[in-house]
């Protein structure tokens, strides 16, 4: 399966990365990326994103756009044909 993972984030980088570790474990064995959209975060989000490296795609947004406007601008860059929008608080 190719499958492509949005994460739309504002001001909730510990809860990111406990959803971002929890995708990676879950994914490891498909054919997957996670591209995560930060709406404008104060708290180092895009930052401390940086430590995944290639493991996750990255944008940063210079405005906060809302969640729905986010997941359609994250959409364009994603490459495969399988679409999940996920909550940041949810876990795998």
């Amino acid at each position: 399966m190719k499958l492509s993972i949005i994460i739309v984030s504002y001001n909730v980088k510990h809860y990111l990365h406990q959803c971002i570790d929890s995708l990676l474990k879950a994914v490891k064995d498909i054919d997957a990326e996670i591209c995560v959209i930060d709406n404008h975060s104060k708290d180092g989000t895009v930052d401390s994103l940086k430590s995944y490296g290639k493991n996750i795609k990255i944008i940063a947004s210079p405005h906060n756009n809302g969640f729905a406007k986010a997941n359609n601008i994250a959409i364009r860059p994603v490459s495969y044909t399988h679409l999940r929008a996920h909550e940041t608080g949810a876990y795998l």
